[in-house]
């Protein structure tokens, strides 16, 4: 749902996934006469979200992270980062396989670039 008062937009709603989240307040921004957006999308949660941290953790897996360089915990449907990595990019790139998960809501980057 998408409301617009005084050019203030409000995006209400939920969907599946934060790929989809995102860019729906990326692509009003742009828009004329819009002075601001609040995004209030939330993500549905998925009935396979107590695996998780085993998705994500398998997901890294196959990339080519280390199994010892980084590692993934959930609390309900929140993911947590912690370990190293030698670029940007790698740190961003283990993000966003968080944000892939199903059911993933929030994730706390907290990967080290050494």
């Amino acid at each position: 749902m998408v409301t617009v008062e005084k050019g203030w937009v409000t995006l209400a709603g939920e969907v599946g996934w934060q790929y989809q989240k995102a860019p729906a307040e990326h692509d009003i921004r742009g828009m004329p006469r819009v002075v601001g957006i609040s995004n209030a999308v939330t993500i549905k949660r998925h009935p396979n979200a107590s695996d998780i941290c085993a998705d994500i953790t398998d997901a890294l897996h196959r990339r080519w992270y280390d199994p010892k360089t980084i590692a993934v915990s959930a609390s309900g449907w929140g993911v947590h980062l912690n370990g190293t990595v030698h670029t940007w990019y790698d740190r961003q790139m283990a993000g966003w396989t968080a944000w892939s998960a199903p059911g993933a809501t929030t994730v706390d980057n907290d990967i080290r670039v050494v």
